[in-house]
C-alpha cells in the first residue's frame, strides 16, 4: 500500500497516502477464516472522521489469526484497532499490531472493540491516543468479550477510561495478560491492566509501567472496579494521581483478592477508597519481589482445573527464576516456600523462617550426636538416614588435585558389600568408590575408625562442587555433601599457623588452579586465588635454580628415527607427551613402544607417534622415566620428565608460545616446585 507510513516514534508522517478501506463492515461484519500464516501487513493507512469500525478488518465474526500490522497508521471516530476495529463475535489470535491507532473514542492496538469475541495470544507495540474515553492497549472496550495471554507495550493516552490492557472490562474477563508500556489520562479511570472494571474478571495479570492520571481513580492493576473482581494480580509501575490513588486500585467497590504492588516505587496505600472487599491486599518492597515471595503468593491464589480437579498452585501460572528475575512472570520458573528449622529432620520443632527457592526442600539443623553413638539424640534416627556421617575434609596432597572426605560409617555400612560413596563431578562425570576400597584412619580420634573417600578434579575446577553421597546396596542414599578444593586450601591458608609446611602448596595451588581457568576459559569470573591477598597473587619465578635443570637432552637414532618433541596435558594429574617421528620407510607396525617399562600403544598424530606417561603426580613431575622405540635390534631411548616441558616453553624467544601459556606454566612449575616438601599421602 504505503512506505514510511509512520516516523520513528511512532507518530504519522506528513505527506500523502493512499486510503486503506478496511475488510469487511458493521452491515456486512467478516465471517471467514483468515490465517496470515505469520506474514507481516505493512503500509495501512486510514485517516478519516466520522468513521466506524476502523483497522485492516472492520467488524469481525470470523476468525483471524497470525498476522501482524507494521507501520501503519488508523484513525477514527470509534471503533478503531490496528487488526480489527470491532470484533462483535468473532476471534483474533496470534496477532499483533505496530502501527498508531487514535480516534476520538473505544480505541485498542489489536481491537477498539470486543463485544463478545475472544482475543488470544495477541500484543500491541504501537501508540494508542483518543480524545475521549475508552482506550486500551490491546482493546479499547472488552464487552463480555475475553482477552488472554496478551500484553501491550506501546503507550496509551485518553481523556478517561484508559488501561495499558483494556480501557473498560464491562463483564467480560481479561487472564494472563500484562502491560509494560505508559497508560496516561487527562481525567481518570485509568489503570495498568485496565481503567474500569465493571462487573468483569481480571485474573493473573500485571503491570510494570506508570500510570498516571490528572484528576482520579487511578490504580496500578485498575482505576475503578465496580461490581468486579481481581484476582492474583500486581503492579510494579509508578502510579500517580490526584484523588483516589492506589498502588492497585483506586476505588474499589467490588473483590479484590491477592493482589501486590511494589511499596519502594508507589509508595501510597494499595487501594485509594474502598467499599467493597479486599483480601490479601499488600504492597511488597522491591527487595521482597526479589526474593520470590510475591511469585509465590500469587501461585497461591491461582486455581487451575474445575470442580473436583480443581489444583491450587501447581507452579503453571505465576513463576520467577529467582536470582534473575525481578518480579514474577507468568509461566516463569516454579516457587516454592521452604521453611527453615533449628531442629533435626526427625524432630524439627517449629519454623524459625522461611526462604523462597526454585527448588523444593526444606532446611534442617543436624541431628545431634554428643555420644557419639552414630544416633541423633533427639529423635533417634541413624545418622543421615542410612549409617554414614561426614567428620570432615583435607586437601589432597598425594600429588594430584583433589579433596578428600572423612566419613563416620555404622557397622551396617561397613559390612554392606555393596554400599560406595558417589561423586559428582564439575563436568558432570559421576563415579563411585565402594566402602571397601576406602583407606582407613584411627589416629585422628581415639577409638573411631574414618573412612577416607579421596575425589579429584581437573586443575581448572577448583572452585567448582563436588558432590558427595553414600549409598547402600539398596539404592538408599543419604545426605549429599558439597565442598570445593578451593574451601579446603582456604582453610589450609587461614589457619596457616597450624599448617605451615602445606601453607606454600596452598597458596601455589590456588594460583595454579587460577590460571588454567584463565588458560581453558572455564569459570573465569570466579578464579580460584581470588581471595588471596596480593602478595600471595604474585607467582613466584623457579626458572632460575629450579627449572633450567630440566633440560631435555635430544633422543635420536640413525636407523629407527628421533623424538622429536614434547608436550604436556594437564588435568587433576598430568599426562607428558613424547612425539615420535620414525625414520622414512621404518614399518611402525613391527616397533615396540615402552614408557617406564611398560609396553604401550602410541597414538598417531600427523607424521607423529605420541608415546604417553599418563597420571603424574605433583611429586612427581620432576623425575624422569624412560621412553623406548625398538625393533628388538635398534633402540631409541630417552630420558624424559614433565618439567623438562616447562623449560622448553619458559626458556623459548619471546612470541613463541601466547602469554597465558607462558603464565600457566609459570604457576604449574610453582605448583610442583612446593609439592615436592609437602606431598605424600595423606
Amino acid at each position: 500500500m504505503n512506505k514510511n507510513v509512520l516516523k520513528s516514534d511512532g507518530t504519522v508522517n506528513e505527506g500523502t497516502f493512499k486510503e486503506w478501506t478496511p475488510i469487511a463492515t458493521s452491515a456486512s461484519p467478516y465471517t471467514g477464516i483468515f490465517d496470515g500464516q505469520n506474514h507481516t501487513i505493512s503500509g495501512l493507512y486510514f485517516n478519516q472522521e466520522d468513521s466506524y469500525d476502523v483497522g485492516l478488518f472492520g467488524r469481525n465474526n470470523g476468525k483471524i489469526a497470525n498476522a501482524g500490522i507494521l507501520d501503519s497508521y488508523f484513525y477514527g471516530t470509534s471503533k478503531v484497532g490496528g487488526v480489527c476495529g470491532n470484533n462483535y463475535t468473532g476471534t483474533i489470535t496470534n496477532c499483533y499490531n505496530t502501527g498508531s491507532v487514535s480516534g476520538l473514542g473505544t480505541l485498542g492496538g489489536v481491537s477498539g472493540y470486543n463485544d463478545t469475541g475472544n482475543i488470544t495470544n495477541c500484543y500491541n507495540t504501537g501508540n494508542v491516543s483518543g480524545s475521549s474515553g475508552f482506550v486500551g492497549g490491546v482493546s479499547g472496550y472488552n464487552s463480555k468479550g475475553t482477552i488472554i495471554n496478551s500484553y501491550n507495550a506501546g503507550s496509551v493516552s485518553g481523556l478517561e477510561y484508559v488501561g495499558g490492557v483494556s480501557g473498560i472490562n464491562y463483564t467480560g474477563s481479561i487472564t494472563d495478560c500484562y502491560n509494560i508500556g505508559s497508560v496516561s489520562s487527562s481525567e481518570g479511570n485509568v489503570g495498568g491492566v485496565n481503567g474500569y472494571n465493571d462487573g468483569g474478571t481480571i485474573t493473573n495479570s500485571y503491570n510494570a509501567g506508570s500510570v498516571s492520571g490528572i484528576e482520579r481513580y487511578v490504580g496500578g492493576v485498575s482505576g475503578y472496579n465496580s461490581k468486579g473482581t481481581i484476582t492474583n494480580c500486581y503492579n510494579v509501575g509508578s502510579v500517580s494521581g490526584s484523588g483516589y490513588v492506589g498502588g492497585v486500585n483506586g476505588w474499589n467497590k467490588g473483590t479484590i483478592t491477592n493482589c501486590y504492588y511494589d511499596s519502594t516505587i508507589y509508595t501510597g496505600n494499595a487501594i485509594g477508597a474502598n467499599s467493597g472487599t479486599t483480601i490479601k491486599i499488600e504492597g511488597k518492597t522491591t527487595e521482597q519481589y526479589k526474593t520470590g515471595e510475591v511469585a509465590y503468593l500469587l501461585s497461591q491464589g491461582c486455581s487451575t482445573g474445575e470442580g473436583d480437579d480443581t489444583v491450587t498452585y501447581d507452579g503453571s501460572i505465576w513463576g520467577q527464576t529467582i536470582g534473575t528475575d525481578t518480579y514474577p512472570n507468568l509461566g516463569g520458573a516454579k516457587v516454592y516456600k521452604n521453611a527453615i528449622y533449628n531442629g533435626c529432620e526427625g524432630k524439627p520443632g517449629e519454623p524459625v523462617s522461611y526462604a523462597y527457592s526454585n527448588t523444593e526442600k526444606n532446611t534442617y539443623g543436624d541431628h545431634p550426636d554428643v555420644d557419639n553413638d552414630g544416633k541423633c539424640d533427639d529423635c533417634g534416627a541413624i545418622i543421615d538416614g542410612i549409617g554414614a556421617k561426614l567428620a570432615g575434609y583435607s586437601l589432597s596432597l598425594t600429588g594430584n588435585i583433589g579433596v578428600n572426605f572423612y566419613m563416620e560409617l555404622s557397622d551396617q555400612i561397613i559390612a554392606d558389600k555393596d554400599a560406595y560413596m558417589q561423586f559428582t563431578l564439575p563436568n558432570g562425570t559421576v563415579t563411585k568408590v565402594p566402602v571397601s576400597a576406602a583407606q582407613t584412619n584411627t589416629t585422628i580420634k581415639e577409638g573411631t575408625t574414618y573412612y577416607k573417600f579421596p575425589c579429584e578434579v581437573s586443575s581448572y575446577e577448583m572452585t567448582q562442587d563436588i558432590k558427595a553421597q553414600m549409598f547402600d546396596g539398596n539404592g538408599n542414599c543419604g545426605k549429599e555433601y558439597t565442598y570445593t578444593v578451593r574451601d579446603y586450601a582456604q582453610y589450609i591458608i587461614k589457619n596457616s599457623s597450624s599448617y605451615v609446611d602445606a601453607y606454600p602448596f596452598a597458596v601455589a595451588m590456588l594460583n595454579y588452579g587460577a590460571c588454567s581457568q584463565k588458560y581453558f576459559n572455564k569459570a573465569v569470573d570466579d578464579l580460584a586465588n581470588k581471595n588471596l591477598n596480593s602478595y600471595d597473587q604474585e607467582i613466584p619465578d623457579r626458572f632460575d635454580g629450579y627449572i633450567n635443570g630440566f633440560v631435555a637432552e635430544k633422543a635420536e637414532n640413525g636407523l629407527l628415527g628421533q623424538f622429536a618433541g614434547l608436550s604436556m596435558v594437564l588435568k587433576s594429574e598430568t599426562t607428558l607427551n613424547i612425539f615420535y617421528e620414525p625414520k622414512e620407510g621404518i614399518d611402525v607396525s613391527k616397533l615396540n613402544f615402552i614408557v617406564d617399562g611398560k609396553e604401550i600403544t602410541p597414538v598417531k598424530r600427523g607424521q607423529y607417534y605420541i608415546l604417553s606417561l599418563e597420571n603424574i603426580k605433583a611429586n612427581e613431575l620432576e623425575n624422569s622415566k624412560t621412553f623406548t622405540v625398538t625393533d628388538g635390534t635398534n633402540t631409541l631411548s630417552g630420558e624424559y620428565c614433565a618439567m623438562m616441558y616447562c623449560y622448553q616453553v619458559l626458556q623459548a624467544k619471546e612470541g613463541t608460545y601466547a602469554d597465558d601459556l607462558l603464565t600457566l606454566l609459570k604457576a604449574f612449575s610453582d605448583y610442583a616446585y612446593s609439592a615436592k616438601s609437602v606431598c605424600g599421602s595423606n
